[in-house]
């Protein structure tokens, strides 16, 4: 049996045919469901001191809850902004360009009760 669930759930199996007394179960598990964030920036090469937007959507939706823009540094990934999800669950994150360097950027929404973190893929920004 496929489930498709839309939102964190725990899940056990249960073997009830024969017997009453022989009726077994699994540990149950807990299914971990991710937001789905698409994401787009309004320029992939810029001169620096210019300004790009990211924007995208969260699914399912989720408005009014924080988004993160993350930058790829040789540590991991570093927070830079955040921005609330609008009433369709979109954001639009502008970020002013500091210095020549190629940079990969990602978004991600934060976990909560009914779903694990969401994580965008990751997307490169020339500055030049």
């Amino acid at each position: 049996m496929a489930l498709k669930p839309t939102a964190n759930r725990e899940y056990r199996a249960v073997y009830a045919g024969g017997q009453a007394d022989l009726a077994s179960s699994s540990e149950t598990r807990l299914v971990g469901v991710k937001s789905k964030i698409t994401r787009a920036l309004s320029a992939n090469n810029v001169r620096i001191g210019r300004v790009v937007t990211f924007t995208g959507l969260v699914s399912p939706s989720h408005a009014g809850k924080k988004v993160l823009l993350q930058r790829k540094r040789s540590g991991g990934w570093v927070t830079v902004k955040s921005s609330s999800l609008s009433s369709r669950s979109g954001f639009a994150i502008r970020y002013r360009t500091r210095s020549h360097q190629d940079w990969y950027w990602r978004v991600t929404f934060p976990g909560h009760a009914d779903h694990v973190t969401g994580i965008s893929a990751p997307i490169k920004l020339r500055v030049r």
